[in-house]
């Protein structure tokens, strides 16, 4: 079974789903990334993968 890992993470613009070296999407809080990244994963989750999702616990403020 495939494994598909993704993470939210903050950049420049908000917050986004990283995979690999790539974030994508700029939500405006990680709650609003994690949803886009459930959406996201529920594709993955329907071919029959696995999938993980990583989600920071403390942020340093700005």
């Amino acid at each position: 079974m495939q494994h598909v890992r993704f993470e939210v993470a903050r950049h420049v613009e908000g917050w986004g789903i990283k995979r690999g070296a790539e974030i994508a999407g700029s939500y405006p809080s990680k709650e609003a990334a994690l949803e886009a990244a459930k959406m996201v994963a529920s594709g993955y989750l329907g071919r029959g993968m696995q999938v993980t999702i990583s989600m920071p616990s403390m942020v340093a403020c700005d």
